[in-house]
Parts: C-alpha cells; sequence; structure tokens
C-alpha cells in the first residue's frame, strides 16, 4: 500500500482556499485613491494567496514526475479529464446563462461549435476566464511523458538538464517580470531596458511556462526533500514571512510609480518571491507531516478538501457566481473567510457524496477502472 503524505493534502486545500478567497472574497478596497494602511493591509493579505495556482502544480509535480508512469493509462485518464472539463463547462455555462437570461438560441451551428467544441470563452456575462488554470494542467499533462525522461536520467544528467529547463524558462517567464517591478526604482538609462525580448528564449510562453516551472519544481522538491530537511520549520516560517514582506513591498513601490497596479494572485505567479514563498511553504508542510499523521483526526477535513480540489474548483465559480450573490453577505475580511470556509467544505461535501452516485461519480473525480497496462 503507498504511502500518503499528509502534507500535500493540505497544500491542495491551501491552494483551493486561495482560488476561493482570491476570487469571490468582498473586502471591497478603493485602490485608485492612493496609497493608504487600508491599501497595504489588503494587497498583504492577497499577496499571500499568489501561491494558491504554484502550489497546486507543485503537488501535482511532486506526485506525478517521482512515480512509475503508464503511458497508455496517462492518456486514457487524461482523454476522461478532458471529456469530464467539457461537460463542466457546459453546465457552468448552462447555468450562468440561464441566470442571466442569455439567449443561446441566437448561437447558430458555428456559434456552438465555437463555444462549446473549440473553448471559445463567451465573454460577459458569461465570463468564465477561471478555466484557463484546467487548460494549463491538460497541457502539461499531454507532455508529461517528455518530463518523466528527465526525471528517470541518471543523477548527472538529471541535475544538468533541470538546471538548463528551469534557468531558462525563470530567465524568461520570471526574471523579466521582476525587472518591471523594480525598473521604476533604477536609473533611466536602466529602467528604458526592453527585457520583454528574453521572453524569446522560453518554449513555452507566458502563465505555461510559469506553471511547467512550478510543476517541475515540486518534482524536484522532493527528490531533494531529505538535504531540504536540515533546515527547521521555523527557518522555512521566517523565510515564507520575508518574501510574503518584499513581494508587498514591491506593490508598494509599483503602486506608488503606476497608480493601482497589477492583480496581486494572477498576477504576481511570475515573480521570484512568489517562487521562495511556494518553495518555503512547501518545505514548512513537509516539516510538519508528523503533526498532521499524529492528529489525522483533527484534520481530515482539510484533507478531505484537498483531495477533491478540481470538483471544488468547478463548483466554486457556480457558488460565487450564483448562491453568494443571493445571500447579500456583509463585506469584511472575517466574513469573507468564514463564507469561503463554508464554500470549500460544503463543496467537499457535494463532492464525497457526489463520488457515490453512478455515472455522476465521474464530475467528482471518480476514475473509470481500466485494466493493468504496459508502458507504450
Amino acid at each position: 500500500m503507498k504511502k500518503r503524505f499528509h502534507y500535500l493534502d493540505i497544500l491542495k486545500f491551501i491552494a483551493i482556499f486561495c482560488v476561493c478567497f482570491y476570487h469571490f472574497a468582498q473586502v471591497p478596497v478603493d485602490l485608485s485613491s492612493g496609497f493608504s494602511i487600508s491599501v497595504l493591509a489588503n494587497r498583504g493579505l492577497f499577496t499571500l494567496c499568489s501561491v494558491c495556482v504554484p502550489l497546486f502544480m507543485m503537488v501535482n509535480g511532486a506526485l506525478l514526475l517521482n512515480r512509475p508512469l503508464n503511458i497508455k493509462r496517462h492518456y486514457c485518464n487524461l482523454a476522461f479529464f478532458f471529456a469530464v472539463y467539457w461537460v463542466w463547462r457546459i453546465i457552468t455555462f448552462a447555468l450562468l446563462g440561464a441566470q442571466a437570461g442569455y439567449d443561446f438560441s441566437g448561437l447558430g451551428v458555428e456559434g456552438l461549435i465555437n463555444h462549446l467544441v473549440l473553448m471559445l470563452d463567451f465573454g460577459k456575462p458569461l465570463l468564465v476566464d477561471h478555466f484557463w488554470f484546467i487548460i494549463v494542467y491538460i497541457r502539461i499533462q499531454l507532455i508529461l511523458p517528455l518530463f518523466k525522461f528527465l526525471f528517470d536520467a541518471d543523477k548527472k544528467d538529471f541535475s544538468v538538464c533541470t538546471l538548463v529547463i528551469m534557468a531558462a524558462i525563470w530567465i524568461s517567464c520570471f526574471a523579466v517580470r521582476d525587472y518591471r517591478i523594480i525598473a521604476a526604482a533604477l536609473p533611466q538609462s536602466l529602467s528604458a531596458l526592453n527585457t520583454d525580448s528574453l521572453s524569446a528564449y522560453s518554449p513555452f510562453n507566458d502563465i505555461y511556462g510559469i506553471m511547467v516551472f512550478y510543476f517541475i519544481l515540486g518534482g524536484v522538491l522532493i527528490r531533494c526533500s531529505e538535504r531540504l530537511k536540515r533546515l527547521s520549520a521555523a527557518v522555512y516560517a521566517a523565510i515564507f514571512a520575508a518574501a510574503a514582506t518584499v513581494q508587498t513591498l514591491l506593490y508598494v513601490l509599483e503602486h506608488m510609480t503606476y497608480g493601482s497596479g497589477t492583480d496581486l494572485v494572477f498576477g504576481r505567479y511570475n515573480t521570484t518571491t512568489t517562487i521562495v514563498m511556494c518553495i518555503s511553504l512547501f518545505m514548512l508542510a513537509g516539516a510538519c507531516e508528523n503533526l498532521f499523521e499524529k492528529h489525522h483526526r483533527f484534520f481530515a477535513v482539510f484533507e478531505a478538501a484537498g483531495q477533491h480540489t478540481i470538483s471544488i474548483f468547478y463548483m466554486h465559480w457556480l457558488a460565487g457566481k450564483l448562491v453568494l450573490p443571493a445571500l447579500n453577505l456583509p463585506s469584511g475580511y472575517p466574513v469573507s473567510v468564514a463564507a469561503i470556509s463554508a464554500m470549500v467544505f460544503i463543496c467537499t461535501a457535494i463532492s464525497l457524496v457526489g463520488r457515490k452516485i453512478p455515472v455522476i461519480k465521474y464530475l467528482f473525480g471518480a476514475v473509470p477502472h481500466t485494466k493493468d497496462v504496459k508502458s507504450a
């Protein structure tokens, strides 16, 4: 029987909670009226949420890159995963469309093909841009066997290849973004440099390369975990706090120079400070594995949510768009934390029950039984 690492489920719970909080927390702050303490507090809080999708990718990289891969089964499961995504996409459009009074009859044949087969977004009022995450995940799974060859290589080749690949992606996807943020504080001769051209060196542009980096990073951390465990949990907690502080201060610099600045969650996935936050949080959770195992009953509900992240991800958009507005909850941090917590755990319960219902169970993470086959 395979050992289950409790801390990986806890990390996925943190990831899905941060995603839900980022999308639907009601903590309005006017970012356009100038910088203030309330703006700093708000942006500092959302800075912490920037670990959400990167953490999910790291956990999946840790799991998938360090275990045997059955090629045929992998692609069969991926095809099934895509089919489930397609069904959820239709469900989401249908429910949001009905709520908004959208006239689907005016789509025509070409519209149905574009939106439901070719995955073109409907746009407002049926904006479902959160689905980018699923597409990124599918793209990574398509080329997973290529990464597995890297991880199955001998130690020397693995070290050289990962160093080159991750350095190239970091320079083109992360260093460019880092430079843009700090450029405002540099002399004109340096701030005017166009570093965007460095992105041409990456075979994976924009958000896809960013998530590939985190996926490989998770696999690397598991391979190096014994050496990294030499540092205590307190050290990793301090590193996380320092990185979060630096990232918030960088926002201050950006805000004072350019105005309200960018989205501090999606807009910070590709910063080196987020990498440091993710690594330190990943290792901090690993250092607490004995705690999670010893008090498994207490953490079981959080682990359950971590084990159902994909189905929670599908349901949270519908809950946030259709249910939360009807509740007319007051804004504020305590209310938002309570509401998002309830959303995550209710969606977890629905997923647990849904997995016991024939046919419907496949929408909630159940995988059809397949015969054991040899790798292609």
